[in-house]
């Protein structure tokens, strides 16, 4: 009983501080470089999707 205690006790200890850099951290500099890919790429098409929105306001006679 003890011992299932004290392995709580250093769990606890051990994910208290997930955005660190030990080896079971969350990744986050990769999350937020993956994050500013995506929205450059939406940007760079977003020409495409005023074309888009522009065509589906018109009505057909």
């Amino acid at each position: 009983m003890v011992t299932m205690f004290i392995s709580f006790a250093f769990l606890g200890i051990e994910i208290e501080d997930p955005f660190g850099h030990d080896l079971n951290d969350l990744p986050l500099e990769e999350i937020c470089i993956g994050i500013e890919k995506h929205l450059l790429n939406l940007y760079d098409q977003s020409d495409l999707l005023e074309l888009l929105v522009s065509n589906s306001n018109k009505k057909a006679i």
